[in-house]
């Protein structure tokens, strides 16, 4: 529903440890094309975290005064695209 670009704020809550933060450095298409913004509602894409993101923890994206939280089901290396919405759900804001 919302953009996200280059620069933006999230944050990933990990059982076990303080929310750990991290800027949009790298945003990337389906394809693996880096990209400087994800502006289509419903567009699939990913950021490289600077840690790792596991099984459980939990996503917070912040778009303006708006926040998207995600709960993390899978981590996988390799997924076809039409599985991609088994690795995460959306939960309520």
């Amino acid at each position: 529903k919302n953009k996200v670009s280059l620069g933006d704020g999230a944050e990933v809550i990990s059982p076990g440890f303080i929310g750990r933060a991290l800027t949009v450095n790298e945003l990337y298409d389906e394809k693996g094309e880096r990209i400087e913004s994800a502006p289509h509602p419903f567009m699939r894409f990913w950021v490289r975290a600077p840690f790792d993101v596991k099984e459980g923890d939990i996503v917070e994206v912040t778009f303006g005064s708006r926040k998207l939280k995600i709960r993390v089901l899978d981590v996988r290396e390799i997924i076809r695209k039409n599985d991609a919405s088994e690795l995460y759900e959306v939960l309520p804001e």
